[in-house]
C-alpha cells in the first residue's frame, strides 16, 4: 500500500468488503473483487489530553481501491489482479479518513485523524470506510461506507456517480 513517514512498509491486505465475480471458463479458477478497509489505522488514542481519543493513520494519502483477484480451487493458490482506484467525479482520490468534524463521542462526529507522530490530518468530505461491495446488473458498483453511514455507487471504472448519507 505505501511506506509511512516513519519508512515502515505496509503490504496490501486489510481486506474488508467482498463479492464472487464468477468462475473464470479458461482457468476454472474462482473470482472475486475485495477492498481494504480505510487504510491502515492503529488503536486510538488521546494525543492532546482533551480526554477525546484521536485516530492515527499510517498512510494518511491512502486512497480507496478495488482489488480483483483469483483463487485456484484445487491449489488454492490466489493470482492477485487489477488493482482500481476510486475518485471522485473531478477526479479528486477518495481517501480512508474522516469526514465530518463534531464533538468527540457524539453521533455522527468522527474521531478526529492524526498522522503517526500525532499530528492533525485534514477531514475528507468524501473520506470513507468502506465495508461492502456488490455489483449491479449494469455493471456498476454499490459500496457502504461505516463513517456516515453512507452508500457509495460508482461506475465500472471507480468514478462515484453520486453518494447517498
Amino acid at each position: 500500500l505505501g511506506t509511512t513517514a516513519a519508512g515502515q512498509d505496509i503490504l496490501m491486505g486489510g481486506f474488508s468488503g467482498l463479492y464472487f465475480e464468477g468462475v473464470d471458463e479458461a482457468t476454472g479458477n474462482l473470482k472475486f473483487i475485495t477492498h481494504p478497509d480505510r487504510g491502515p489505522n492503529p488503536d486510538p488514542m488521546d494525543v492532546d489530553d482533551d480526554g477525546v481519543n484521536e485516530r492515527p493513520f499510517a498512510l494518511p494519502e491512502y486512497q480507496a481501491q478495488w482489488v480483483r483477484f483469483a483463487v485456484n480451487p484445487e491449489t488454492h493458490a490466489i493470482t492477485w489482479g487489477e488493482q482500481t482506484l476510486l475518485t471522485t467525479t473531478d477526479g479528486a482520490p477518495i481517501t480512508g479518513l474522516p469526514n465530518l468534524a463534531g464533538e468527540g463521542g457524539a453521533a455522527y462526529a468522527d474521531e478526529e485523524p492524526i498522522d503517526l507522530f500525532g499530528n492533525p490530518l485534514e477531514l475528507d468530505p468524501y473520506g470513507a470506510d468502506m465495508e461492502g461491495i456488490v455489483r449491479a446488473d449494469d455493471g456498476t458498483w454499490w459500496m457502504v461506507d461505516e463513517y456516515r453511514p453512507a452508500i457509495y455507487h460508482f461506475d465500472a471504472d471507480g468514478v462515484l456517480i453520486t453518494r447517498y448519507v
